[in-house]
């Protein structure tokens, strides 16, 4: 009977406590290592922030003594100093300024450079984990008119010349210079439909003026061989799908500019811009603005994923800018941009040129 009784006995065999055992050893080192790794990630990203803090610091620095119109900067052996401070910041991996059409990065025999504040000072300044680029300029000496950028009261100049109004009827070709002031029908708006040849093109031979909203309906092309000009009381200039405003010369636009997809601006001189650009696509179908000179946007640009604005000169963006990824401004001349900026990646400025966007 005790034979048969200890037969019915329920315990735990050996092999089973040892699987036991070395399941729970396995749970204790993956628990440990994942403790660790979260340690280590959290140590390492306050050593990130803990960096990217200095180096703004430093950044402030030489901001501040760039302001002051007095700044020598010395780069040697990874050790970054300002001289008139006399600070000096160690770790740094990698440096570089460019200052006056030089460019100083410690690595000939000259560890360190004299700023000239009268010029920007690019900057790019990385350690092993951080890197942050930024370009100052000297507001107290007007530099962005050394640049030649279109300034605020030399703007583009109205268009000139023996401008007559015209009752805008319809009409293919407009000799001279219009000024399209009324039309026939009580809307508010000038509204260019097609019904001037296939593709329908409408034709200004020299400067337009209008004084009135302006809509260009689906398939429509207004050519302005000279300047164009919307006057302050136009709220909106509306360029529909698969049509095309083409100005050979300078253009000033009052009123936000909105283009449909597969809508274009190309403006081949200079162009001011006083309301915001909006641009819109469908699917891969997108609008697109191409600038030939320097431009000076006073609004916000809007930009959906892969839309574009080109600009061949120098550009001053002072609003906000809106871009979706795969969205693209290139500017080939000198950028400023003075407002906020969504997605700077989208940016593309000449590496060469004053750069305050990207």
């Amino acid at each position: 009977m005790s034979f048969s009784f200890l037969k019915k006995q329920a315990g735990i065999t050996l092999i089973e406590l040892l699987a036991t055992l070395s399941l729970f050893s396995i749970v204790i080192t993956l628990t440990s290592t994942l403790i660790l790794q979260i340690f280590n990630s959290e140590d390492n990203i306050r050593k990130q922030i803990s960096t990217k803090q200095e180096l703004n610091i430093l950044i402030n620095e030489i901001r501040q003594q760039y302001r002051d119109n007095n700044l020598t900067i010395c780069y040697e052996n990874n050790q970054l100093s300002i001289e008139e401070l006399q600070i000096t910041y160690t770790n740094i991996s990698e440096a570089s300024f460019q200052n006056n059409g030089n460019t100083f990065s410690g690595a000939n025999s000259n560890t360190c450079m004299e700023v000239d504040t009268e010029s920007p000072l690019i900057i790019k300044i990385a350690t092993s984990t951080t890197k942050i680029e930024t370009t100052l300029i000297n507001q107290s000496n007007q530099y962005t008119k050394d640049i030649q950028l279109v300034h605020e009261h030399d703007e583009v100049e109205e268009p000139g010349g023996d401008s007559y109004d015209v009752l805008f009827t319809f009409q293919c070709n407009f000799e001279g210079n219009p000024n399209f002031t009324k039309t026939r029908s009580p809307t508010v708006e000038f509204i260019l439909n097609p019904l001037c040849g296939s593709p329908s093109i409408y034709t200004v031979e020299n400067n337009a003026t209008f004084s009135r909203n302006l809509l260009l309906n689906p398939q429509v092309n207004l050519n302005v061989n000279n300047n164009f000009y919307s006057t302050e009381n136009v709220n909106s200039i509306n360029i529909e799908e698969n049509s095309n405003l083409n100005v050979s010369g300078n253009g000033i636009f009052y009123g936000n500019v909105t283009l449909s997809p597969n809508a274009k601006l190309q403006i081949d001189g200079d162009a001011t811009f006083n309301d915001n650009i909006i641009l819109d696509r469908k699917g891969r179908v997108v609008s697109e603005i191409s600038i030939g000179g320097d431009v000076i946007i006073h609004g916000n640009i809007t930009m959906p994923q892969f839309t574009m604005l080109t600009i061949d000169g120098n550009a001053k963006l002072n609003g906000n800018i809106y871009l979706q990824p795969q969205s693209l401004i290139i500017i080939k001349g000198d950028a400023i941009c003075n407002g906020f900026i969504d997605n700077k990646s989208s940016i593309q400025v000449n590496p060469n040129k004053i750069n305050t966007c990207s």
